[in-house]
C-alpha cells in the first residue's frame, strides 16, 4: 500500500501477488493510490483490485468518482491498452504505464 501511495510502480509489480490485501479500514493499495492520485499505480493495480470493496462498501469506481479521477484513469487505461498493442520499438522506448502517460502530457 505504501508503494501505491508513493507511486513506486516497480515495487507494485513485484508485490502484485499481494494484490487485494486490505488495511484496517478495508482499503486496498489501489484505493490508497487513488487517494494520492498516483495514476500509474492505479493502472497497474486496476485489474487485480477492481472488485474489492472497503468496509463501507465502496468500490474502486466509487473512489475514482470521489477523487474526481474516473475520466483520467479511463484515459490512462486506454493509452496503456494502445501501448500494449503497439509496435515492439514503442514498447522498448516506454516500458511502463507511467512513461506512456508522461509522454502525452
Amino acid at each position: 500500500m505504501m508503494a501505491a501511495q508513493l507511486g513506486l510502480d516497480q515495487q507494485i509489480v513485484i508485490l502484485h501477488e499481494e494484490a487485494g490485501m486490505q488495511d484496517n479500514m478495508g482499503q486496498t493499495a489501489i484505493m490508497h493510490a487513488i487517494m494520492h492520485k498516483n495514476i500509474s499505480s492505479i493502472c497497474i493495480l486496476m485489474e487485480a483490485e477492481k472488485l474489492v470493496l472497503d468496509r463501507q462498501g465502496r468500490s474502486v469506481i466509487d473512489y475514482l468518482e470521489l477523487y474526481k479521477l474516473k475520466e483520467t484513469v479511463e484515459n490512462a487505461l486506454n493509452k496503456v491498452t494502445l501501448f500494449r498493442a503497439g509496435s515492439p520499438m514503442l514498447k522498448k522506448r516506454c516500458n511502463s504505464p507511467q512513461m506512456m502517460i508522461k509522454q502525452d502530457q
